[in-house]
């Protein structure tokens, strides 16, 4: 039986069709770049020469002849051509270097003029054979609805318009992320089902209209809702878990942060209220309150839609859009095709809806994140059997003995555990993982003291990405630690061969055999449910961790219990797990004990980087397209850096900085460089390897396989 856990990601277009981005002249500018370096050593000899016969003549008082050689003097140092002649026998270096000079200030203007032609070039579209192709064009219309009218629409060639299509297209041929639009995923199954597209409802749109909902009163009495239950802390005092949640500008997923209730008041409301359903039933109980009211218990994420009610049920949510929009709203909001989007006309309405019950509460107004965000994401994906290069054992050794390593923050939360295993045995995991998010919080200079040998419970494993160039050497692009959540992401089309096949891995990841259950939560904070997709038992946070009890043993092992037996946790939503902070940060860490040393990744194909500090290469931004890719070609040059590359922005926030395909022979790509480093100090220049050059009729494929060390 063959047991390989694999999938492949292919970009949409060959690369070759990136030669339509390029210009041909712009090749000449190495050629221009070595005679203008000739052109100089021979002005530089020339000018001595000169200064020589000056000098003589100057002395001599040979004044028409030294009219002519400073006339010539001043030519040369204008890098001008020379058109007075010396007719003189003895000078017969000079004029061979005369010569020379003037050869090649005619062939420097000549190469000057073919390649400032190309940004005074109006007419050429260099993006028409990208937009023959539907699937390209369909994706456009689901991730830029907007601007799709405007994009598709060769004859309006805006510098706005061209950068964004130039984004796209090169996203669509050098890319192959797992979670992009622009290509298609096929998983490695013994049974073929060939590619489907889908087409679903952005969860974050979702998320809105539910949130605003809430202060909706024709329909709130139809809204079911969550309350987090009252549990017991540590320390025995009363407390509510609960989430505030954020919305910031230019990020398209839901922010959350965790925090603990405490006030007696609220605490005995909260248990008045538990039974409710509706906030309607929630507003008849508050009525003798002065002080507290829905609207604050709403606002401040006390109280909120059954989130992952309505996610994951589309007839409970469509029921909703009935209520608040009518039944023609559910024909718009779910489409069969692509094609049948109608942007226009569901964005008006749902904003309509949204201003009528927008909040300042979360940062971001929920109409402001509306027109942020894609309606609609959409995957092809099939499933298939190919042909996978293989990691050679010695190079898996690599991987495992240098990359994945000990989680500092697993092994720092183990041993807080063990330092007051009385304290913590056999208490609810809710109350133990918020008591060490708090430590986490309070005490961040906490020192662990008589530290304990962990022994993991399960064995290192790692979802490895990875390409192979025309030679067949394999290239390491990421890995994602632990248990492989990414590859889960489109669970739902899975079969029994896929299935057996994951049954068998996580039969071998743990040491013991104990009841596997996955963690879910957060289904409503991305555009797409990452979380809960999986064949196994399903344990959601925060409310069943009250049921779950920690269990240390005699030899210091952490064991989780649930309905009298042992379980393992086991995370696979596709959010990586480093990613998240608060109590939900130390549940993860805790059932992660292995993470990726960045920096041996970094290192491990020997991918060539570069720092570039701008103000070294340019002087300013605001240089016309020529002067800029002049200077930009004599820096690369000078610094024997490649032509062509990866951009990545030096980001120091959350949201990872995404790498832009750049090449210098490309008009096109200077505009959109020049644009980017007008508001950057420094960037990141990475070496293309594999180099898709050597390949141009081939589609750039990364596969990603799932591996237990051996």
């Amino acid at each position: 039986m063959n047991e390989l856990l694999c999938m492949k990601r292919e970009a949409l277009f060959k690369p070759s069709l990136l030669n339509r981005l390029k210009d041909k002249d712009l090749f000449f500018v190495k050629e221009y770049l070595v005679k203008k370096q000739e052109l100089q050593n021979i002005q530089k000899i020339l000018l001595a020469e000169l200064n020589k016969k000056t000098k003589k003549y100057y002395d001599t008082q040979e004044i028409e002849l030294l009219r002519i050689y400073q006339s010539l003097k001043r030519r040369i140092k204008r890098k001008l051509d020379v058109k007075e002649s010396v007719d003189d026998s003895a000078d017969k270096i000079i004029n061979e270097l005369i010569s020379k000079y003037n050869l090649l200030i005619i062939e420097l203007t000549s190469l000057k003029q073919k390649m400032n032609n190309v940004f005074q070039n109006k007419e050429k579209n260099y993006y028409e054979a990208f937009y023959t192709e539907e699937k390209f064009k369909k994706a456009l219309k689901v991730t830029t609805p907007e601007a799709y009218k405007s994009l598709v629409d060769l004859n309006i060639q805006k510098d706005s318009l061209n950068r964004a299509r130039y984004g796209y297209i090169q996203r669509a041929t050098v890319k192959t992320s797992p979670l992009s639009y622009f290509g298609k995923t096929t998983y490695y199954s013994l049974n073929k089902k060939d590619s489907e597209e889908t087409l679903q409802l952005n969860n974050v749109v979702k998320y809105l209209i539910l949130t605003a909902a809430m202060n909706d009163v024709e329909v709130m009495n139809l809204l079911r809702i969550k309350i987090n239950p009252v549990f017991k802390k540590i320390n025995n005092a009363e407390g509510i878990y609960y989430e505030k949640n954020f919305l910031l500008n230019g990020v398209d997923w839901v922010l959350k942060q965790d925090d603990i209730l405490h006030n007696k008041e609220v605490l005995n409301i909260l248990k008045r209220i538990k039974i409710c359903k509706t906030p309607n039933n929630i507003i008849n109980a508050l009525q003798e309150e002065n002080n507290f009211t829905y609207e604050v218990l709403v606002n401040n994420g006390v109280i909120v839609p059954d989130y992952s009610l309505y996610i994951n049920d589309d007839q409970k949510f469509k029921d909703i859009i009935v209520s608040i929009f009518g039944i023609q709203m559910v024909e718009l909001l779910f489409p069969n095709c692509i094609n049948d989007i109608q942007y226009e006309q569901i964005s008006n309405k749902v904003l309509k809806y949204l201003s009528r019950h927008d909040s300042n509460y979360f940062g971001v107004s929920l109409c402001k994140k509306f027109l942020e965000l894609p309606l609609y994401y959409h995957n092809d994906v099939e499933k298939n059997q190919f042909s996978v290069p293989s990691i050679s054992s010695e190079r898996m050794k690599e991987i495992f003995d240098d990359c994945v390593v000990q989680n500092k923050n697993s092994y720092y939360i183990y041993n807080l555990i063990l330092g007051d295993k009385e304290k913590y045995q056999d208490q609810s995991l809710l109350a133990v993982i918020t008591d060490i998010k708090e430590k986490y919080m309070f005490e961040r200079n906490l020192t662990i003291k008589n530290t304990i040998k962990i022994k993991p419970q399960m064995r290192k494993s790692a979802l490895i990405f990875y390409q192979s160039d025309v030679n067949g050497n394999i290239v390491i692009n990421n890995i994602n630690a632990g248990t492989g959540a990414v590859f889960h992401r489109n669970a739902e089309i899975f079969d029994k061969c896929i299935n057996d096949n994951l049954k068998n891995y996580y039969n071998k990841l743990f040491y013991e055999d104990f009841p596997i259950y996955e963690v879910v939560m957060d289904e409503e904070i991305s555009n797409h449910v990452d979380t809960g997709k999986s064949f196994h038992k399903k344990l959601k946070w925060p409310e069943d961790f009250l049921d779950i009890r920690l269990h240390v043993s005699a030899d210091n092992q952490i064991r989780f219990v649930y309905k009298d037996e042992f379980i393992h946790l086991l995370d696979l939503g596709t959010i990586p797990f480093h990613l998240f902070y608060g109590s939900k940060g130390v549940l993860l860490n805790l059932i992660h004990p292995w993470n990726i040393d960045m920096k041996n990744l970094g290192e491990l194909n020997n991918r060539k980087r570069y720092n570039l500090i701008v103000q070294d290469a340019i002087q300013s931004t605001d240089m016309s397209n020529w002067d800029f890719f002049m200077a930009l070609s004599s820096y690369f040059t000078e610094n024997n850096l490649p032509m062509e590359f990866f951009l990545r922005k030096n980001n120091y926030s959350f949201k990872k900085s995404k790498p832009i395909w750049i090449s210098l022979y490309s008009s096109e790509s200077i505009k959109v460089l020049k644009r980017i480093l007008k508001g950057e100090k420094e960037v990141i220049i990475e070496e293309i390897y594999p180099n898709f050059n050597e390949n141009l009729e081939q589609k750039v494929v990364e596969y990603a396989v799932l591996k237990i060390e051996e």
